[in-house]
């Protein structure tokens, strides 16, 4: 895939799923965002991860542990794109740090950041 392919499949995916995807954390009374939450949800990373791939250890963990990123090679992601992983952390924060009633606005800012990048290749 390439950036703008995963690109438009993250947005399609958040979009339609409308919610972050939590875990609750053990021992406090608190959600926190994760790869695989409650309900079937997944987050901006999470949903390029294909299942047989995924392990819950990746929770906590941010796109550019050795274990996401051997996840999302595995899945057909190209980790080894400095632009691919720079966009990869855009759309996690975008996910675990905006509201979601922000994320259709946030969204554009990532494609046409994304688009000018993709017209300077």
């Amino acid at each position: 895939m390439n950036n703008l392919e995963i690109f438009n499949k993250v947005e399609q995916h958040l979009l339609s799923q409308n919610a972050k995807s939590q875990i609750h954390r053990r021992g406090l009374d608190l959600f926190v965002c994760g790869y695989r939450g409650t309900e079937g949800r997944m987050c901006a990373v999470g949903c390029l991860i294909k299942d047989q791939y995924y392990s819950p250890t990746f929770e906590g963990e941010s796109a550019l542990d050795a274990g996401v990123i051997r996840a999302l090679n595995q899945s057909g992601i190209n980790t080894q794109e400095p632009s691919t992983m720079s966009m990869l952390i855009d759309l996690q924060m975008l996910h675990d740090r905006a509201p979601v009633s922000e994320w259709r606005d946030k969204l554009a800012e990532i494609r046409t950041k994304l688009e000018y990048n993709e017209s300077l290749s």
